[in-house]
This record gives C-alpha cells, structure tokens and sequence, in this order.
C-alpha cells in the first residue's frame, strides 16, 4: 500500500499553514521541499519555529537548502517592531533564530550579536550548529561564540574565547596554546588582539598559535604584527668569568753571606799558580 502524498498545491490554495507544517515531517523529501516552498510562497512566518526545527533534523541537502531559502525569504518580510511585550520579544528572537540560516554572511553575524544582546538562551542550540559549521567563515563562527558566550551557555571550545580575556596572563597565555592545538581558525581575530598583550609570553604564545592555524587569514595577522622582542627572561646574557685574585709580589732576593778574608784575597779565576818545572 502506497504512503499517503499530501496535496501540497491543496494546501497552499486553502492557506493551510498546519496542513504545510505537518508536511515537513513526510518521509518523502520531495514532499518536505515542496511543502517548504509553499509556506515561502504563502509568506508564512508563524511557520518559521517549525522550520527551524526542521532544518536542524534535515540531511538531505537539497532540502536543507529549500528550508534555508524559505527562513530566509520570511525573515526579510518581517519587520521588527519596538515592543517590550513577551510575544514580540518571543518573535523577535525567533526571527533572529531564522535568520542564522542565511546564505549571507553578515547577516548571520548581526542575528548573532543581537542574539547575544537579548541573551535568550533558546537561542543557543541554532548558535552551536552555526559554530561548529566549518563551511563558514571564521568571522561568522567568532560572532556565534561571542553570543554564546554573552548566553552564558558555551562549550568548552568557546569558553576559551572568555579565558583569553582573563585578567590572569598565565590563563591568557594557556587559552592561547590551546586555541593553536585546536587550530581554531574562527579565532584569529582573538589571537590576533594578543599580539599585543602586555605580557611576553601570551604575545609569543598567540604569535605560535596563528603560525598552527595557518590559514591565510592567520597569515596576514602574522605578517601585520611587529615582531617581539627577545625575552630578557629567557635569553640571559652568558655569566661572566670571576675575576683573577691580584698576584702576590715576589719575595726580594735573599741577600749574599759575607766573604771571608781568605776569599776576598783569592784571585777571581781558580787558576793553578804553581811553577811548571823546567827540563835541565
């Protein structure tokens, strides 16, 4: 027996938002892209928690994509309005949530900062998926972990984000070498600040840190910063030799023993002065 195939175009000619709704659960995944395009179609916002939702379960690409451009499209009809009632906070937070899926860049990173700014943390989950996405831009995944940081709701990765701005410069200096290991690209911007660390071990340890990361944008922060200087604690200059103790003056001669009268008399060579004999 065939699975029941709901009438998309039924739906959206009666405006059937629940109908549309319960269609992104359907097992087919033309049906679940079908029913996404219909609910852009019908500019139906109040569909957009539903889809957020959806989009977090999804695996097939071509229908995280149908579910990213629907977010997308009722995100930009919505308009925000200044009201500090907790159902517009609510939808503003939700539109936010939505927005994190764009294709746009800077558009992600001003849904997170806000985000981060109304410190709701129903928005953490959407933010984690966003920081762990690597197929995004290192500033867009820097912008996610501010806001998780800012929700008090961070992994471990994150949080050494928060350490690297600790008044201790040994947890800077740790948060640093481990930000390389973990060769957090979304982190140049952080490392590269400590660069200018007022201490030199965290200056050296980021300037180690960027050099793992090694992507192109680590690179540049390298080649723009000043070079450190040697470290006067590690680089002591070799000790010198003790001086030599001062030479003690030689002893004067000990003065000549006196003649005696019968050596003053002597002739000075010790020649024999006897007469030779004579042969007659």
């Amino acid at each position: 027996m065939s699975e029941f195939q709901p009438d998309i175009w039924r739906l959206q000619a009666k405006s059937d938002i629940r109908g549309l709704i319960e269609a992104l659960k359907h097992p087919s995944p033309a049906v679940r892209r079908r029913a996404a395009a219909a609910l852009r179609a019908l500019g139906a916002s109040s569909a957009i928690p539903a889809l957020q939702a959806a989009l977090v379960k999804e695996q097939i690409t071509d229908v995280r994509t149908a579910f990213i451009l629907t977010l997308d499209a009722l995100f930009q009809q919505e308009i925000e309005e200044d009201s500090d009632s907790p159902t517009d906070q609510y939808n503003r937070v939700v539109r936010l949530i939505a927005q994190l899926n764009s294709r746009q860049p800077e558009r992600i990173i001003y849904a997170a900062r806000r985000l981060g700014e109304l410190k709701e943390k129903i928005a953490a989950e959407a933010l984690v998926l966003v920081f762990h996405n690597t197929d995004l831009p290192g500033r867009v995944r820097l912008a996610a972990a501010e806001a998780l940081l800012a929700l008090e709701s961070a992994p471990i990765e994150v949080a050494l984000l928060g350490a690297l701005r600790s008044a201790d410069w040994r947890v800077r200096r740790n948060a640093a070498a481990v930000l390389g290991q973990l060769s957090a690209d979304w982190a140049v911007e952080p490392l590269r600040a400590a660069l200018s660390d007022s201490t030199e071990l965290v200056r050296r340890t980021a300037q180690a840190a960027l050099k793992r990361i090694g992507t192109p944008e680590a690179l540049i922060a390298l080649a723009s910063a000043e070079p450190p200087s040697l470290n006067p604690v590690l680089f002591l200059p070799a000790p010198e030799a003790p001086p030599s103790p001062p030479e003690t003056p030689a002893s004067p001669p000990a003065p000549a023993a006196p003649l005696s009268p019968l050596e003053a008399d002597a002739p000075a060579d010790e020649e024999d002065t006897q007469p030779t004999s004579t042969v007659g």
